[in-house]
């Protein structure tokens, strides 16, 4: 939430985005949330991972965003971000594209992009 009281803008690569957008209030006294609620604090979450991923630089490389449902009950903090120089390491690829197809994949979203 400092980011966000500073009003600063985080800067990965050429991207850009204001820390307002991704910084929220809230903590843990004991066992008990004090804060917004898991709806919001999942829009929070989801737009980090969309902002880091936009900021991950793709020339001459790969980049895929993957959510992969590993918390349940509640838990939402499910976005993976993949990315490697070119030229990749097919089996790692090829395996992030086999498992497109699984039942724990909801979303994917892949860039690749060369110069030259």
């Amino acid at each position: 939430m400092v980011h966000a009281k500073r009003d600063e803008t985080f800067q990965l690569g050429n991207h850009s985005f204001d820390s307002k957008l991704v910084c929220q209030g809230g903590r843990w006294r004991g066992n008990k949330w004090k804060g917004p609620s898991r709806q919001i604090t999942k829009q929070y979450f989801e737009r980090w991972a969309d902002n880091l991923y936009l900021g991950i630089n793709d020339e001459d490389a790969v980049k895929v965003k993957k959510t992969v449902v590993v918390q349940h009950q509640g838990g939402y903090q499910n976005e993976f971000l993949f990315a490697e120089r070119i030229p990749e390491t097919s089996s790692v690829w090829d395996g992030l594209k086999n498992e497109q197809s699984g039942s724990n994949t909801e979303d994917c979203t892949t860039a690749t992009t060369s110069n030259g």
